[in-house]
Protein backbone atom coordinates (compact mmCIF):
# COMPACT_ATOMS: atom_id res chain seq x y z
CA UNK A 1 0.00 0.00 0.00
CA UNK A 2 2.63 2.10 1.02
CA UNK A 3 4.65 1.83 -2.23
CA UNK A 4 1.27 2.40 -4.40
CA UNK A 5 0.78 5.52 -2.50
CA UNK A 6 4.45 6.97 -3.07
CA UNK A 7 4.20 5.76 -7.00
CA UNK A 8 1.09 7.88 -6.61
CA UNK A 9 2.86 10.47 -5.40
CA UNK A 10 5.11 10.67 -8.16
CA UNK A 11 2.88 10.48 -11.18
CA UNK A 12 0.86 13.65 -9.55
CA UNK A 13 4.27 15.69 -9.14
CA UNK A 14 5.10 14.63 -12.68
CA UNK A 15 2.44 15.67 -14.13
CA UNK A 16 2.53 18.83 -12.42
CA UNK A 17 6.07 19.76 -13.64
CA UNK A 18 5.03 18.80 -16.68
CA UNK A 19 2.38 20.86 -16.72
CA UNK A 20 4.36 23.82 -14.62
CA UNK A 21 7.29 23.23 -17.39
CA UNK A 22 4.47 24.19 -20.48
CA UNK A 23 2.34 26.75 -19.02
CA UNK A 24 5.09 28.82 -17.05
CA UNK A 25 6.60 31.75 -19.60
CA UNK A 26 10.19 31.48 -20.22
CA UNK A 27 12.49 34.31 -21.72
CA UNK A 28 14.91 33.66 -24.66
CA UNK A 29 17.36 36.20 -26.45
CA UNK A 30 17.34 35.52 -30.13
CA UNK A 31 17.49 37.45 -33.34
CA UNK A 32 14.66 37.77 -35.55
CA UNK A 33 15.31 36.60 -39.03
CA UNK A 34 12.09 36.61 -40.53
CA UNK A 35 8.44 36.26 -40.09
CA UNK A 36 5.52 34.58 -42.10
CA UNK A 37 1.86 33.69 -42.18
CA UNK A 38 1.15 30.34 -41.82
CA UNK A 39 -1.94 28.39 -42.86
CA UNK A 40 -3.10 25.86 -40.73
CA UNK A 41 -5.53 23.18 -41.09
CA UNK A 42 -7.52 22.17 -38.10
CA UNK A 43 -10.43 20.60 -36.89
CA UNK A 44 -12.43 23.75 -37.11
CA UNK A 45 -10.94 24.52 -40.68
CA UNK A 46 -8.08 26.62 -42.16
CA UNK A 47 -6.89 29.18 -39.86
CA UNK A 48 -3.78 31.76 -40.43
CA UNK A 49 -1.12 31.49 -37.59
CA UNK A 50 1.24 34.39 -37.32
CA UNK A 51 4.98 32.53 -37.17
CA UNK A 52 8.42 34.38 -35.78
CA UNK A 53 11.71 32.82 -37.08
CA UNK A 54 14.37 33.30 -35.02
CA UNK A 55 17.91 32.49 -34.44
CA UNK A 56 19.96 32.15 -31.23
CA UNK A 57 22.63 34.68 -30.69
CA UNK A 58 26.30 33.92 -31.87
CA UNK A 59 25.06 31.85 -35.14
CA UNK A 60 23.15 29.41 -32.41
CA UNK A 61 20.17 26.82 -34.11
CA UNK A 62 16.93 29.06 -35.15
CA UNK A 63 13.81 28.62 -33.85
CA UNK A 64 10.29 29.11 -34.76
CA UNK A 65 7.47 30.79 -32.26
CA UNK A 66 4.07 30.81 -33.27
CA UNK A 67 2.32 33.99 -32.23
CA UNK A 68 -1.70 33.70 -31.41
CA UNK A 69 -3.48 35.08 -28.76
CA UNK A 70 -3.45 33.60 -25.10
CA UNK A 71 -6.35 34.53 -22.88
CA UNK A 72 -5.06 32.67 -19.92
CA UNK A 73 -2.13 35.71 -20.30
CA UNK A 74 -4.46 38.40 -21.41
CA UNK A 75 -2.47 38.33 -24.52
CA UNK A 76 -5.15 40.12 -27.53
CA UNK A 77 -2.43 41.77 -29.88
CA UNK A 78 -0.81 39.07 -32.01
CA UNK A 79 -1.10 41.42 -34.79
CA UNK A 80 0.48 44.17 -33.30
CA UNK A 81 3.62 41.66 -31.68
CA UNK A 82 3.65 40.34 -35.17
CA UNK A 83 4.11 43.68 -37.17
CA UNK A 84 6.81 44.87 -33.81
CA UNK A 85 8.53 41.23 -34.43
CA UNK A 86 8.71 42.72 -38.45
CA UNK A 87 10.20 45.97 -37.73
CA UNK A 88 12.43 44.19 -35.33
CA UNK A 89 14.18 41.58 -38.06
CA UNK A 90 15.17 45.25 -40.42
CA UNK A 91 18.87 46.00 -39.32
CA UNK A 92 22.35 45.00 -40.08
CA UNK A 93 23.82 44.15 -38.12
CA UNK A 94 20.62 41.86 -36.59
CA UNK A 95 18.94 43.39 -33.66
CA UNK A 96 18.97 41.36 -30.59
CA UNK A 97 15.39 40.23 -28.77
CA UNK A 98 14.30 38.77 -26.08
CA UNK A 99 10.84 36.98 -26.10
CA UNK A 100 8.82 35.65 -23.74
CA UNK A 101 7.33 32.71 -24.71
CA UNK A 102 5.96 29.36 -23.12
CA UNK A 103 5.21 25.99 -24.36
CA UNK A 104 6.98 23.32 -26.34
CA UNK A 105 8.61 22.73 -29.63
CA UNK A 106 7.74 19.02 -30.79
CA UNK A 107 8.80 18.93 -34.94
CA UNK A 108 6.77 15.34 -34.97
CA UNK A 109 3.26 17.51 -33.94
CA UNK A 110 4.41 20.68 -35.57
CA UNK A 111 4.02 21.95 -32.45
CA UNK A 112 5.37 25.36 -31.63
CA UNK A 113 6.31 28.10 -28.51
CA UNK A 114 3.65 30.82 -28.37
CA UNK A 115 5.29 34.20 -28.01
CA UNK A 116 3.95 36.49 -25.51
CA UNK A 117 6.10 39.88 -26.25
CA UNK A 118 9.01 40.82 -27.88
CA UNK A 119 11.56 43.38 -26.71
CA UNK A 120 14.91 44.88 -27.91
CA UNK A 121 17.81 44.52 -25.37
CA UNK A 122 21.20 45.24 -25.59
CA UNK A 123 23.77 42.62 -27.44
CA UNK A 124 25.90 41.58 -24.41
CA UNK A 125 22.39 40.08 -23.12
CA UNK A 126 22.54 36.51 -21.67
CA UNK A 127 21.33 33.46 -23.53
CA UNK A 128 17.69 31.86 -22.07
CA UNK A 129 16.44 32.63 -18.42
CA UNK A 130 15.26 29.95 -16.64
CA UNK A 131 15.23 31.72 -13.21
CA UNK A 132 11.02 31.53 -12.67
CA UNK A 133 10.55 28.10 -13.94
CA UNK A 134 13.67 26.89 -11.48
CA UNK A 135 11.87 28.27 -8.61
CA UNK A 136 8.66 26.91 -9.23
CA UNK A 137 9.64 23.50 -10.10
CA UNK A 138 12.02 23.51 -6.80
CA UNK A 139 9.08 24.68 -4.57
CA UNK A 140 7.35 21.73 -6.26
CA UNK A 141 9.72 19.22 -4.89
CA UNK A 142 10.02 20.86 -1.98
CA UNK A 143 6.29 20.47 -0.90
CA UNK A 144 6.64 16.79 -2.34
CA UNK A 145 8.87 16.19 0.27
CA UNK A 146 7.03 18.08 2.91
CA UNK A 147 4.51 15.87 1.99
CA UNK A 148 6.20 12.43 2.39
CA UNK A 149 7.69 13.50 5.62
CA UNK A 150 4.31 14.49 7.32
CA UNK A 151 3.18 11.33 6.58
CA UNK A 152 6.14 9.21 7.78
CA UNK A 153 5.76 10.78 11.05
CA UNK A 154 2.07 9.94 11.30
CA UNK A 155 3.32 6.25 10.30
CA UNK A 156 5.49 6.51 12.99
CA UNK A 157 3.21 8.01 15.23
CA UNK A 158 0.66 5.58 14.58
CA UNK A 159 3.03 2.32 15.22
CA UNK A 160 3.82 3.46 18.34
CA UNK A 161 0.25 3.88 19.38
CA UNK A 162 -0.26 0.87 18.32
CA UNK A 163 2.79 -0.98 20.53
CA UNK A 164 1.14 0.35 23.69
CA UNK A 165 -0.92 -2.01 25.93
CA UNK A 166 -4.67 -1.27 24.99
CA UNK A 167 -6.93 -1.37 28.02
CA UNK A 168 -10.38 -1.73 27.19
CA UNK A 169 -13.61 0.43 28.60
CA UNK A 170 -14.89 -0.88 31.54
CA UNK A 171 -12.52 -3.67 32.26
CA UNK A 172 -11.64 -3.87 35.85
CA UNK A 173 -7.87 -2.99 37.10
CA UNK A 174 -5.32 -5.72 38.12
CA UNK A 175 -6.47 -6.47 41.94
CA UNK A 176 -2.90 -7.81 42.32
CA UNK A 177 -1.26 -4.59 40.71
CA UNK A 178 -3.65 -2.60 42.99
CA UNK A 179 -2.68 -4.37 46.25
CA UNK A 180 0.96 -4.01 45.70
CA UNK A 181 0.61 -0.51 45.33
CA UNK A 182 -1.52 -0.09 48.69
CA UNK A 183 1.28 -1.93 50.34
CA UNK A 184 4.36 -0.25 49.36
CA UNK A 185 1.96 2.92 50.40
CA UNK A 186 1.24 1.37 54.08
CA UNK A 187 4.27 0.31 54.35
CA UNK A 188 5.48 4.06 53.86
CA UNK A 189 3.01 5.15 56.55
CA UNK A 190 4.08 2.83 58.66
CA UNK A 191 7.62 3.58 58.82
CA UNK A 192 6.98 7.07 58.63
CA UNK A 193 5.07 6.91 61.30
CA UNK A 194 7.45 4.63 63.71
CA UNK A 195 10.12 7.15 63.08
CA UNK A 196 8.17 9.84 63.87
CA UNK A 197 7.15 8.22 67.44
CA UNK A 198 10.95 7.45 68.08
CA UNK A 199 11.86 10.97 67.64
CA UNK A 200 9.60 11.81 70.04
Amino acid sequence: MRKLIYATVGAVALVAGSALHYALPRVSTVQIVGVEVKRVDGESGSRDVYMIQTQELNDGPVRVFRNEDALLYLKVNSADLQAKAAALSRGDPPRTVEIRHYGWRIPVLSVFPNALSAREVDAGRGASSLLGVTLLLTGLAALVVLVWRRRRVRARGAEGRAAEPVRSEGSAPDPAGDWMDTDRRTGSGAETGSAGSTDA
